[in-house]
């Protein structure tokens, strides 16, 4: 009888090789590979990977960000460039913790103190007449972030004689605060410098805001005939209504308020 054949080996084939990529992800080494070294770098890296849940990557980041030891200017650098969201945004999660929180207070801390520094609002304000745009614009935006301090030293150069130059910088610094410029300005009507209180009149012509008709009417309508202020107050008027109210309008308008 014949016999049984043996049964044969099964060799299992290796497996094919993954086409699949091993190691960081791309969006890891591509961060890695363009080497972040700047308080800016590190900061943004440390935000990509935030963004794309790299959180231990982002904790590195923000590790080598710490080591620095950032100036006080850096810190409102990196504030103003990347705004507080970002940073508060780093305080939460808790893999990027204590440095996430850290940086945050730290950036926050140089926002707050460089705002109150009245050397640091006045440099800005010298920028708004730099010759280069990049410069004037910067300016400005720190300006912007500073909001009433800056505000408030702007219109005290109003009046000064020896800046004169400067004036149409600074006017138009207060015009891009729009409406959070509106109340301080009214203040200045106030102000015994004659040419302050004219700039005054005249920037608030130009913002036209409603809420300045009620204080621009009675210089509109008081005083000598041929007087600057009331001159200015009425081509102020003339501006923001398209007309200057007789002296019976005004006495009504001013009766309604």
């Amino acid at each position: 009888a014949a016999q049984p054949k043996p049964a044969t080996a099964t060799v299992k084939a290796p497996p094919a090789p993954s086409l699949l990529p091993t190691g960081p992800p791309l969006i890891v080494r591509l961060v890695r590979e363009s080497n972040p070294t700047t308080p800016a770098e590190l900061t943004r890296a440390a935000k990509v990977m935030v963004e794309t849940s790299q959180l231990q990557e982002a904790k590195q980041y923000l590790q080598r960000l710490l080591a620095i030891k950032l100036s006080t200017q850096q810190k409102a650098d990196l504030h103003r460039e990347f705004g507080a969201a970002l940073f508060m945004q780093f305080a939460g999660p808790a893999e990027l913790q204590p440095e996430g929180a850290q940086i945050g207070q730290l950036v926050s801390a140089a926002a707050v103190q460089l705002a109150q520094d009245p050397k640091y609002i006045s440099d800005l304000i010298a920028k708004l007449s730099d010759p280069s745009a990049e410069t004037r614009f910067l300016a400005m935006q720190d300006l912007k972030t500073i909001g009433m301090p800056a505000v408030l030293a702007l219109a005290n150069l109003l009046g000064d004689k020896k800046r004169a130059a400067e004036l149409p910088a600074f006017r138009a610094a207060l015009r891009r605060f729009r409406s959070s410029a509106e109340e301080p300005l009214l203040g200045y009507l106030q102000s015994p410098n004659l040419a302050q209180r004219l700039e005054v009149i005249n920037l608030l012509g130009q913002m036209n805001y409603p809420r300045s008709i009620m204080y621009l009417v009675p210089l509109a309508m008081l005083g000598d005939e041929d007087s600057l202020e009331r001159k200015s107050a009425q081509l102020a008027l003339a501006r923001m209504t398209g007309t200057i109210p007789t002296q019976k309008e005004a006495e009504m308008y001013l009766r309604q308020q």
